[in-house]
């Protein structure tokens, strides 16, 4: 997950030991999140997100309980329609538990995707 920052700088992130590294920044303006209930909607929510638009898939996260949670960045108004056409695309296969974009999202949102994917 290198390289997931904001543009007014670096931050400072524990890694598994615990040990501070810094991470790497580039500008994220905005922050895009699809759950799903089930792989297939998930992967057709990915597929049909980087499609759509410019915008770069940062991780993909599975909480448990067949959750699934598709994260990308990019400009807002590409995540926004990333966001809306992968919700389209995972709606035809399966089941949306929720979507969200977050303009301008804090180093320490952020820092949180640093970590490693649950699962």
């Amino acid at each position: 997950m290198a390289g997931i920052g904001v543009t007014y700088g670096s931050v400072r992130s524990p890694n598994a030991a615990g040990e501070s590294a810094m991470i790497e920044t580039f500008g994220v303006e905005a922050l895009g999140l699809v759950e799903t209930f089930g792989l297939a909607a998930a992967v057709e929510a990915a597929d049909a997100m980087v499609k759509t638009a410019s915008v770069r898939v940062i991780t993909k996260q599975q909480p448990g309980g067949g959750l699934i949670a598709i994260m990308v960045t990019g400009e807002t108004s590409a995540v926004q329609s990333a966001v809306d056409a992968g919700v389209a695309a995972a709606e035809r296969v399966g089941r949306v538990v929720s979507r969200r974009v977050i303009a301008r999202p804090d180093a320490d949102i952020l820092d949180l995707l640093e970590r490693p994917p649950v699962r």
